[in-house]
């Protein structure tokens, strides 16, 4: 990068060193790593975590990315953390989140307005940058434009990808830039965690936990009086035998500033719907996507015979399926931004 590229990204800077200290930029000898903690008791984890919902499950999820400047930070022990490349299904929800605290921090404090360049307008002229202030959207303004790719129709959704960094096998940074309305398919994050931050707009989310039960596929019976009468082995009949089983969670309506998190069960899959005046969202993928971790498409099938989780959500099947035809998620440049090495469908 160019020294102006790198003054550009200052304000990714406390990111970039958040991200290095949780995979492994403090490892100790001993193999115990650096989290932070914080001295304020005012800024628990409900509050670091999130600000409005009151459900157990979702205060892992959701955050209004609400943050104390007046917080100090401390560092502390977190003993023999397996190695991030390995993937991070191992690991329970609330240690997970405590370990990424500083990511979660560093995403919250973002100034996505210098970040982006973006541009104000007059409320409810544009998308949405924090409460009482929105921004020109960016879409338009990514090179090369989409139409170099693809030939759009009302029928096809593009998603630009603008690539920060990554570190093999332990990072990637990125920020998905959505038109109005464009529409993210179905998809998942095998063994990773992620967090991402609404830099403007508003989308829809749909989210699902995957069964951490390792028995996770479908089962028959040898008996044709059960398969007669068993309405478990009429909903499974045509499942295939690469289906995991999954629950529901509620439809959530995301918008700037909001932090969100993802585990590797714990709504592991997503799919996203944007607004009428699109979004962008800055994404860290801890491990990211690589050779033995591929990003999957999936289709839903309910699943009747087993009940609902704990959070309310119905029982299905994830059903793998390839990417959708009227998907594409093209990489560009914009500003300082650069333009990721392959220039073409990423997520193929």
């Amino acid at each position: 990068m160019s020294d102006e590229s790198e003054q550009a990204t200052s304000p990714l800077a406390s990111l970039l060193d958040g991200v290095e200290l949780v995979t492994g930029g403090l490892t100790t000898k001993e193999g115990s790593s650096f989290v932070v903690s914080f001295e304020n008791p005012s800024l628990n984890n409900n509050t670091l975590l999130n600000s409005t919902s009151t459900h157990d499950d979702n205060n892992l999820l959701n955050s209004t990315g609400a943050h104390d400047n007046n917080n100090i930070a401390r560092l502390e022990r977190v003993p023999n953390f397996p190695n991030v490349e390995d993937g991070l299904e191992s690991i329970d929800a609330e240690a997970l989140r405590k370990y990424v605290e500083p990511i979660w921090n560093s995403l919250a404090n973002i100034d996505a307005e210098e970040l982006l360049t973006l541009k104000r307008v007059d409320v409810g002229t544009g998308a949405r940058l924090f409460e009482g202030v929105d921004v020109l959207p960016i879409y338009d303004e990514i090179t090369p434009p989409e139409n170099e790719y693809i030939s759009k129709n009302k029928n096809e959704s593009c998603v630009r990808y603008l690539h920060i960094t990554e570190k093999d096998r332990n990072y990637s940074i990125g920020i998905f830039v959505f038109h109005p309305y464009a529409r993210m398919p179905l998809h998942d994050h095998p063994e990773m965690c992620v967090l991402s931050r609404v830099l403007y707009g508003d989308l829809t989310r749909r989210s699902l936990d995957l069964d951490d039960d390792n028995n996770n596929q479908p089962q028959s019976s040898s008996s044709w009086l059960s398969n007669i009468f068993s309405n478990k082995n009429r909903n499974t009949a045509k499942i295939p035998e690469n289906a995991k089983r999954a629950y529901k969670r509620e439809l959530e309506y995301l918008r700037a500033p909001e932090v969100t998190m993802l585990f590797p069960y714990k709504g592991n899959l997503h799919e996203f719907v944007a607004g009428p005046n699109g979004a962008a969202v800055l994404d860290v993928l801890i491990p990211p996507y690589g050779d033995s971790r591929d990003c999957t498409f999936y289709t839903v099938q309910d699943d009747d015979s087993r009940s609902s989780s704990s959070h309310g959500g119905g029982a299905c099947w994830l059903i793998p399926s390839e990417q959708p035809d009227n998907f594409h998620c093209l990489s560009g440049e914009y500003h300082h931004l650069a333009l990721w090495e392959e220039d073409n469908d990423m997520m193929e």
